[in-house]
């Protein structure tokens, strides 16, 4: 019970710790861009809407705590959806939600890459990018991920996979015995490794392209350009620690049943919110316009850059 109590008190810390670099976030993106990179902007504020969404729909409503049913690994609902456990419809549409917004999350960063480099190797289409018509192609692929997503996920959480128990309300899977839930871990890190693909290789063709067009552009625009395509790659380095590795050893110790898993699950599970957080900072102090729009707002005294 203890081990609960101290996974909910956690996720709350972590969220209400996020919640105020969000606004930060959000109003110095959204305001302090200059307009040579708008575009930019715009990939950020998706990308951050998409990170805030997926983590205070877990931290807050959801709050996985891995839990045991006999043989079954199950996780119990220890947020605030925990008041509202007997209406199973609004509990597995939450369950939905939060995996399609984990989903979007992923397309979100593979965006800023695709249009970073479009940005740089193809200055014209980034033009129409940046138009009402390039926002709506934009939301193509989060349309196609949520719809994908939030059909596979459905077959696993509006099914009869809900145990109501003393402690309260379980979602339990016995991967071992059901193929479906093999062929979606599969599913899944093939989703992991071609997203990671994708980015790795929109990176390397971004920081090519620039070197090329170096002796095309001032010293200023190639540092500035430099700059933005390097927190990119920051900001893809942290989910790989913070998300991908945790959650794919979290997996793999649960499906093996080693003694360890409830530890590494708590790791794996919390890890995320220091992602969005670091997200946060790291874009904030590693982007020229937002790092002096920061700095604006402290004493002089406190100027560090």
């Amino acid at each position: 019970m203890l081990y609960k109590q101290l996974n909910s008190w956690l996720y709350y810390a972590l969220c209400f710790l996020n919640i105020p670099i969000g606004v930060v976030f959000f109003y110095i993106v959204l305001k302090k861009s200059p307009s040579t990179i708008r575009l930019y902007r715009n990939t950020l504020l998706n990308l951050g809407f998409w990170y805030y969404a997926a983590s205070l729909e877990i931290g807050l409503l959801l709050q996985p705590v891995l839990d045991g049913l006999e043989t079954v690994q199950c996780t119990q609902i220890c947020g605030l959806l925990a008041y509202f456990q007997d209406n199973l419809t609004l509990v597995s549409t939450a369950h939905v939600v939060g995996g399609a917004a984990c989903v979007n999350s992923a397309i979100a960063l593979s965006l800023c890459f695709f249009v970073r480099y479009i940005q740089v190797a193809h200055p014209k289409i980034a033009l129409y990018l940046n138009s009402k018509k390039g926002f709506m192609l934009a939301t193509i692929p989060h349309l196609c991920g949520t719809i994908c997503s939030s059909s596979f996920l459905s077959k696993f959480y509006f099914g009869n996979n809900y145990h109501r128990t003393e402690s309260g309300l379980l979602f339990c899977a016995d991967w071992k015995a059901d193929l479906t839930f093999t062929i979606g871990f599969i599913v899944l890190i093939l989703g992991l490794v071609a997203n990671s693909v994708s980015i790795v290789v929109l990176a390397f063709l971004t920081i090519r392209t620039l070197s090329k067009n170096r002796l095309q552009m001032s010293q200023k625009t190639y540092k500035l350009q430099k700059r933005l395509t390097l927190n990119l790659i920051l900001l893809a380095v942290l989910p790989i620690v913070l998300d991908v590795v945790p959650l794919s050893s979290a997996l793999i110790i649960i499906y093996f049943q080693v003694s360890s898993m409830y530890f590494v699950s708590t790791i794996a599970t919390h890890a995320q919110f220091l992602d969005v957080f670091l997200t946060c900072i790291i874009t904030l102090i590693f982007v020229t316009p937002y790092r002096k729009a920061v700095l604006g707002w402290l004493p002089k005294r406190c100027q560090l850059f």
